[in-house]
């Protein structure tokens, strides 16, 4: 019982995300992005550093997901996971996934039918998302 927050990764964190992401990623289909004017070979660096660059951007994103939710929601032990879920594979924009509750655990379900839980999961991401690109934005500023 409690939220978690996944980012993408080769490996999964554990057996449960793994079997998670194998079952979502079953109706899922990707597409790389596409480097037109390039060489090969300067298309795949290119990549390389993009890739790179969304996976710090994504686990940073994680953190603040994680502080956020904390103080309001019930946490899973360890929610900071990682999974090759298709809907964290881009490698242009960072993600996440949050999980935020089971509906197969009834008190889980229940809590997700108030709207004061809804609220408070709503404004925890609103919150982690704002202080993400307040973040981004104070990075630029002193390149």
């Amino acid at each position: 019982r409690g939220a978690s927050i996944y980012t993408f990764s080769n490996h999964a964190s554990d057996r449960l995300a793994a079997r998670m992401a194998q079952s979502e990623n079953s109706v899922e289909s990707l597409s790389n992005p596409n480097f037109r004017g390039v060489s090969p070979q300067v298309a795949k660096i290119l990549f390389a550093l993009m890739a790179h660059s969304t996976k710090i951007e994504s686990h940073l994103l994680q953190q603040k997901m994680v502080g956020a939710l904390a103080p309001h929601v019930p946490l899973l032990p360890n929610p900071a996971r990682h999974a090759t879920f298709a809907v964290l594979q881009s490698s242009a924009i960072p993600s996440v996934l949050v999980e935020t509750a089971f509906l197969s655990n009834p008190a889980d379900e229940a809590e997700l039918r108030t709207t004061a839980f809804r609220r408070r999961i709503a404004l925890s991401m609103k919150s982690a998302v704002d202080a993400w690109f307040l973040a981004r934005q104070h990075a630029v500023a002193n390149l």
